[in-house]
């Protein structure tokens, strides 16, 4: 018996539906672990939280989609556990926060080659967010301890001199380009330092040290207030 048009026309209807849920990815963290954060986060969408507890990243979190992500009144840390950065957003991408913790992120520039020349530390950004041109919208968040250190630089044994520092620029938040807005947010303990320069044994003088800017967050090309 064939199924009448008009149920294949509501199953339609309901499988496009589905299929569109499950492409946005928006869904529901009901565990704080970052399998279950990483699987809600997938393709962007409106993510809410139902629990409470800290989430500790081993890697940073791509945003490349319009994703909300919201604590829902539930306590939640996610913390980058002092050896990554938590979040990097892709330009022309709106990423909302609400109502989280964001903590603990790290980041170490590499440091410079020694040689003739010597080469510099490298320049480190963002150690909670990196917002490489996206509209980034966080409300009612704390972002705290989270640091950053610029790479030392490479020292010219013994025939030069040495090369500079790495800079550390915003410790929380680097934003390059795109919108960033800050409302009822808490933004204390976070460090930027910059790399120290290189040595040498003989001839010149050692390496400028890295400068650091902006401890808590720097924008740099893009409107909005920090």
């Amino acid at each position: 018996m064939r199924t009448p048009w008009r149920i294949q026309a509501c199953l339609c209807v309901a499988l496009a539906a589905a299929l569109a849920r499950s492409a946005l990815g928006s869904g529901t963290v009901a565990t704080c672990t970052q399998a279950a954060l990483k699987t809600a986060l997938a393709g962007g969408g409106t993510v809410l939280f139902a629990c409470s507890g800290t989430i500790t990243l081993t890697n940073t979190l791509i945003i490349s989609s319009n994703t909300a992500l919201d604590a829902n009144s539930n306590a939640v840390i996610i913390s980058g556990g002092n050896g990554v950065r938590l979040f990097q957003v892709a330009s022309n991408v709106n990423f909302q926060i609400k109502g989280l913790t964001l903590a603990d992120g790290r980041v170490i520039g590499t440091n410079g080659l020694d040689g003739h020349p010597a080469t510099p530390g490298q320049d480190v950004r963002g150690a909670a967010i990196l917002n490489l041109g996206g509209n980034l919208v966080l409300n009612g968040c704390t972002l705290t301890n989270h640091y950053l250190q610029g790479g030392s630089g490479g020292s010219d044994l013994p025939n030069g001199n040495g090369a500079r520092g790495g800079n550390a620029i915003g410790g929380a938040v680097w934003s390059l380009g795109g919108k960033l807005n800050f409302t009822n947010c808490l933004i204390v303990g976070n460090t930027a330092i910059g790399g120290t320069g290189g040595s040498i044994i003989s001839a010149l003088q050692p390496g400028e040290g890295g400068r650091s800017f902006g401890g808590s967050s720097l924008l740099r090309k893009c409107s909005g207030w920090a």
